[in-house]
């Protein structure tokens, strides 16, 4: 009787636990669903009004590259509003923000620069969706497009490591504000602190755990933002979270 009773009681403790493991993870799913939520109601109209005042342009100069710049906006809007999966092959999030870059080449002209050099291998590494274009956006706005003289630039450089994905956003811009990178290190946020980059920040440490945050390098000659995607993260943020 005593051996039926432990057990029933150890079924009942395992149940339990298992319980409790699904509701974390649900509560942990939820969160990351309400950060892209937040991410992706993000848009800013001021971009919106500037593509299309670039492509009533190009629709009377060029009706072809108006046509382009239509399908990229398209795209643009696509993966900001109906987007729905959390993680997405990094071939994906790229053509998000090639058709992002488009739009904003056309606007600047011969201004702004933007390349993105990947290698092939790395296209298929899965990354958490919309994590890339709010990085480059804030390179081309508060980097690139800030320098006084001469044509601003933004190049992605995305590689493949041994265990991970390294994506570098680099501008030749101004460089970044001390308090800014100091915000986005310490959770912090201050005045002028991009929402963009915060919530990518707060999403990569959510998902891999702190040592997987934004990597900052500025100057007076510029700006790398870097970060580095794990091929397996499962519970690496937990386990980190565990061990401190």
């Amino acid at each position: 009787y005593e051996v039926e009773y432990l057990s029933h009681s150890v079924q009942s403790m395992i149940s339990t636990m298992r319980h409790l493991m699904e509701d974390v993870l649900h509560q942990e799913e939820e969160k990351r669903r309400s950060e892209l939520d937040v991410l992706q109601s993000q848009i800013n109209p001021h971009f919106l009004f500037n593509s299309l005042n670039t492509i009533s342009y190009f629709c009377r100069e060029k009706p072809e590259k108006a046509r382009e710049l239509l399908l990229a906006l398209s795209s643009y809007f696509r993966s900001m509003l109906e987007d729905t999966d959390y993680m997405v092959t990094l071939d994906t999030e790229l053509e998000h923000v090639k058709a992002y870059t488009m739009l904003e080449e056309a606007r600047f002209e011969k201004r702004l620069s933007i390349e993105i050099n990947a290698d092939p291998e790395a296209l298929r590494s899965c990354v958490p969706n919309l994590i890339l274009q709010p990085i480059v956006e804030n390179a081309v706005h508060h980097g690139a497009m800030q320098r006084e003289k001469g044509v601003g630039k933004v190049i992605v450089n995305v590689k493949r490591e041994e265990r991970s994905t390294r994506i570098d956003v680099i501008d030749n811009g101004p460089g970044m504000d001390y308090r800014i990178v100091q915000s986005l290190y310490g959770g912090e946020k201050v005045e002028h602190t991009g929402i963009g980059m915060m919530n990518v920040q707060q999403r990569l440490i959510s998902l891999y755990g702190k040592s997987y945050g934004l990597q900052i390098v500025t100057s007076e000659e510029g700006t790398d933002v870097r970060m580095n995607i794990p091929d397996s993260a499962a519970g690496s943020a937990q386990q980190e979270e565990m061990a401190t």
